[in-house]
């Protein structure tokens, strides 16, 4: 049975038609169009809602359960299974599922990877350094938009800010357990071979030597986390650290033999960031951190990534305008705030999305107002920091007031 799930607890069963669309469309040998067209409304109706759904075939640690989430990719809105526990075998959801046709144009190698992450094939042995760091940035732009680190609607927030501080209902480190089922090719999962936490690195590499096929050196293993700091080699012969924060508040630093590729123009000190790390077996049949890379997030409250340090002060006034406009009597309305982690409809992806009730999305970015990047059906504001505040909220304000009452709209 399905129930559904608010990122947080299972709060009340799912609906027999919305568990009966799934299977069919996707759980089945054989589907029409109007059940694959019924199953995609469902899902789009959580995807929206920010919902989750969890399966009582199977229950684990720390009441956990196996997971289904709304995915909207290349194709159409579809399911994905993720969790810390994998479905039982003669659960209905367990089987493959049926990712929608792919059209003339073939796979979509820009977008978010689907089905397992299969280490040796994404990063093989004497793989090009460039397509080594591209493969490392999408696997890590994946994990974050299937947890859904990747928007953050307004409602995720207390109304009433404390000292000007916007305050989570949820702890957003909690979702990352969720990464524990992930297949990572080799029948093991992601919490066989893999870690979110960064002090727990140096026992993950002690045990993975027993875990790794003994005739093939190379990637057998990930950390998926957010460190505070990346210190790169000054030399080819030296090392390099991550350092994060342990459960206390205390720092911890780990060394890296690989590469780290920081966010540009980054030194490197502008965490948090949000850390994809390999690790690798030697030729020694020892394990160690490999290759690194970064990219930013906005902060330890939010986690919500940002393209760059610069884009900070940008997010957080965008939250603070949300927040504003769920209580604004001439308003009243509930945004939710995206950060677009692969390619757009855009002409030009902006570093964030309104998305309103409607759908109706408006692009933010950094920039002179006078410039207008914007297509017809794809408006973009841009903000100059450097402006008043209040002008900024203006100018925000008649964009989103425009957007919930466009043609079309509720």
């Amino acid at each position: 049975m399905l129930y559904i799930h608010n990122r947080q607890s299972r709060t009340g069963p799912a609906t027999a038609e919305l568990a009966s669309a799934l299977r069919a469309a996707f759980f089945s040998d054989e589907r029409t169009l109007e059940q694959l067209a019924a199953a995609r409304v469902a899902l789009a109706d959580l995807h929206r809602q920010r919902l989750w759904l969890a399966c009582d075939c199977a229950s684990g640690a720390d009441d956990t359960w196996p997971m289904i989430g709304p995915r909207d990719g290349r194709g159409g809105m579809h399911p994905f299974r993720f969790g810390h526990v994998s479905h039982g075998q003669d659960c209905p959801f367990a089987g493959a599922i049926r990712h929608p046709e792919p059209d003339a144009s073939g796979p979509d190698e820009n977008g978010a990877l689907d089905g397992p992450w299969d280490l040796p094939a994404l990063f093989p042995a004497g793989q090009d350094p460039a397509a080594r760091r591209e493969g490392m940035s999408r696997l890590l732009r994946t994990a974050l938009v299937q947890l859904g680190y990747d928007r953050l609607h307004v409602s995720s927030f207390a109304p009433a800010a404390v000292h000007g501080q916007l305050r989570l209902v949820e702890t957003p480190f909690g979702r990352l357990r969720h990464l524990g089922g992930q297949d990572v090719g080799g029948q093991r999962l992601f919490r066989d071979v893999g870690t979110t936490y960064l002090p727990a690195i140096p026992r993950l590499l002690a045990s993975l030597p027993q875990k790794a096929s003994p005739a093939r050196a190379g990637v057998c293993g990930l950390f998926i986390g957010v460190t505070e700091e990346a210190t790169v080699p000054l030399s080819e012969h030296g090392a390099g650290f991550l350092t994060g924060k342990d459960q206390r508040g205390g720092r911890r630093a780990i060394p890296v033999s690989g590469v780290i590729t920081l966010p540009p123009g980054d030194d490197g000190r502008q965490g948090p960031y949000w850390t994809l790390a390999l690790l690798t077996l030697g030729s020694d049949g020892r394990c160690h951190v490999g290759d690194v890379l970064l990219i930013h997030a906005l902060d330890r409250r939010t986690l919500l990534p940002v393209p760059g340090a610069r884009h900070r002060p940008l997010a957080s006034l965008l939250l603070q305008q949300m927040n504003f406009w769920r209580s604004w009597k001439k308003l009243v309305i509930e945004v939710e705030l995206a950060a677009p982690l692969f390619p757009s409809p855009y002409p030009c992806t902006p570093a964030f999305d309104l998305v309103m009730p409607n759908a109706e999305r408006i692009g933010v970015d950094l920039g002179s107002p006078a410039h207008d990047s914007s297509a017809p059906d794809r408006p973009v504001v841009h903000v100059d920091l450097s402006l008043p505040e209040q002008l900024t909220r203006r100018l925000l304000t008649v964009a989103a007031a425009k957007a919930v009452n466009r043609p079309g709209g509720p």
